[in-house]
C-alpha cells in the first residue's frame, strides 16, 4: 500500500511540474495540411469510419490497430497500439507519418503518397 500512495504522489508532482506534457500537439481542423506536419505531433478530431475507402495502408510495428479514421469530408488511415473504443467523436493525439505504395492498377508504376497518423492516445466525445 505505502508503494501506491507514493507513485501517486510521484506522478502528481511530474503532472504539476509540467514534466509531463500532452500539451504540445498541433491542432488540425482537417486533414489537408498533414504534409506539412511529418515526424510531428498533432490532434484532431473525426471519428471511426464506418465506410472505409481505398487507402494505401502503412505497417508500423507495435501499432497493431488500423482504423479508417473520417474528419469532416475526408478520410485518413489512423494505427494505434490498443484498440480504440469510442462509438462517436474523438479526439486523436498523435505522429505524422508518410507512407508511400504503389498503385494497385496492372502495369501502372505510378507511386502515391499518403499521410496518416500513429496514435499516442485519444479522447472519446
Amino acid at each position: 500500500m505505502d508503494n501506491v500512495f507514493y507513485i501517486v504522489i510521484i506522478i502528481t508532482i511530474f503532472s504539476i511540474s509540467g514534466c509531463i506534457n500532452m500539451g504540445d500537439y498541433i491542432s488540425m481542423t482537417d486533414s489537408y495540411r498533414l504534409q506539412e506536419y511529418v515526424d510531428k505531433k498533432v490532434k484532431v478530431t473525426g471519428r471511426i469510419s464506418d465506410m472505409p475507402w481505398q487507402h494505401l495502408i502503412g505497417n508500423f510495428e507495435k501499432y497493431s490497430e488500423i482504423y479508417y479514421f473520417d474528419i469532416k469530408e475526408d478520410q485518413i488511415v489512423i494505427y494505434s497500439k490498443m484498440a480504440i473504443l469510442c462509438s462517436s467523436s474523438l479526439t486523436i493525439y498523435g505522429t505524422v507519418v508518410k507512407v508511400t505504395g504503389k498503385s494497385k492498377r496492372p502495369g501502372s508504376n505510378e507511386e502515391y503518397t499518403e499521410y496518416h497518423i500513429l496514435v499516442d492516445r485519444w479522447e472519446c466525445g
